[in-house]
């Protein structure tokens, strides 16, 4: 069978003759080949089914490409989707660091203004001290001064 189906790679065709002899299956298969290829019209008939079968198996081909382009679409997309995910959660995280430094800086300004509120009271009880002072310094100068005057 080999033989016969590769028949055209065959140089010398006695093989072919010698085979058909031997087995009379092959040989009634060989003959009604060569009396169909010599009919026009079953030779048109075969012709138009190869062409058919062709154009299927193009079809088919193009069928699996556009499904193999539309899967490769579909993973861009999924990565870049998870891309942009990634790129969120990068921006919310980053936000998220400035809320929080932001609060630091909230409480670092309010401690540093109870510490001016302290420092300002801590001035002002020494401005009224020394006041208090200054007023005692004046009275007993003015005292001094009545007495040495009298």
């Amino acid at each position: 069978w080999l033989a016969v189906i590769t028949q055209k790679d065959i140089a010398d065709k006695t093989i072919i003759k010698n085979i058909c002899e031997q087995e009379e299956e092959i040989g009634m298969v060989v003959s009604e080949l060569a009396r169909l290829s010599e009919d026009s019209i079953v030779r048109q008939i075969y012709q138009r089914r190869q062409d058919d079968i062709m154009l299927y198996n193009k079809r088919i081909s193009d069928y699996r490409n556009g499904m193999e382009q539309e899967s490769l679409r579909a993973d861009k997309e999924s990565r870049r989707a998870e891309k942009e995910s990634r790129r969120a959660e990068k921006e919310s995280l980053r936000a998220e660091k400035e809320s929080r430094r932001a609060e630091k800086e909230s409480q670092r300004a309010e401690k540093e203004s109870r510490r001016a509120e302290k420092a300002e009271s801590a001035l002002a009880s020494q401005k009224s001290t020394i006041s208090d002072q200054a007023k005692i310094i004046d009275e007993l100068r003015a005292r001094l001064a009545e007495k040495t005057e009298s």
